[in-house]
């Protein structure tokens, strides 16, 4: 879900290997691209990927969803709406953003966001696709991997913003799932360019460091299955942009959570979301 953009599991997945099926593919002059590049060519990180082509399917998606209309705004202004934000970085500062579909006080440059140019900015990986410039302060923005690549600590400062300063929020709070690619491999970065694949490995190092520190300062929450991290480590090798390796990815992934410690966590997690639909 993306703001009042509602899919279930099945539609995103299936969702998501169309668009990867068409938009990681490359035409005869950008494959020479790609080979210069690697060769040393040319210096320049250049994106290798169509960023329109992404647009358009992000688009069409919204279109399809939410009643023929493409440009429906990021801002959901129905009472008791489900809040969702994504992050993504702006290029100007290096800060991480979130972009949420909820009113908030502190971040109200973003007025008129569309659904589509958020789910463009948080997808902006450097050396795929090039940056976004969104919302009128004219923002430039890549996607959060380089600064919160794992943002559950922005996502916990977002939720305690939502209530008042004296609400205690972890004994309430019905669970939080963190998802994780796995350990990327230098292979997996496309284009030229000094320590890519060092400092891959080191936002890899900073992901899983940032899960394990928010569970030990929320051992209340990691012991009773509230707080669970999944995080396929075999995964880690394919590339991002091999839609060939789809496949590959659903096997392993169901490999890993069918493994201890995560099929309990599983089991928790699934548990407690039973808990919270019947509250509703």
């Amino acid at each position: 879900m993306l703001g009042r953009l509602e899919m279930s599991v099945e539609e995103c997945i299936e969702a998501y290997r169309l668009i990867s099926e068409d938009v990681f593919v490359l035409n005869t002059a950008e494959r020479w691209w790609r080979i210069a590049t690697l060769f040393g060519w040319k210096a320049k990180l250049r994106p290798s990927y169509d960023a329109k082509k992404l647009e358009d399917h992000i688009k069409r998606l919204v279109e399809k969803h939410l009643d023929g209309n493409p440009d429906a705004e990021m801002r959901d202004k129905r009472p008791g709406a489900c809040k969702v934000a994504v992050v993504a970085m702006a290029t100007e500062n290096s800060e991480p953003q979130v972009l949420p579909s909820y009113y908030d006080s502190r971040n109200n440059m973003m007025e008129g966001m569309k659904i589509w140019e958020a789910a463009r900015a948080t997808s902006a990986a450097t050396g795929f696709f090039e940056p976004i410039t969104i919302g009128p302060h004219k923002l430039k923005f890549v996607d959060g991997a380089t600064g919160a690549n794992n943002p559950v600590r922005e996502l916990w400062q977002q939720a305690q913003r939502q209530f008042p300063s004296d609400y205690d929020l972890a004994p309430r709070l019905g669970c939080l799932l963190s998802l994780g690619t796995g350990l990327p491999s230098q292979k997996e970065w496309t284009g030229n360019a000094i320590g890519v694949g060092k400092r891959l490995a080191e936002i890899a190092t900073d992901t899983r460091r940032t899960a394990e520190m928010f569970g030990e300062e929320h051992v209340n929450l990691s012991e009773d299955n509230r707080y669970v991290r999944l995080d396929p480590l075999d995964v880690g090798d394919l590339k991002l942009d091999a839609a060939e390796d789809l496949s590959t990815i659903a096997r392993r992934t169901d490999s890993y959570l069918q493994k201890r410690p995560q099929w309990p966590q599983v089991l928790g997690i699934a548990a407690h979301l039973r808990a919270l639909q019947s509250t509703f």
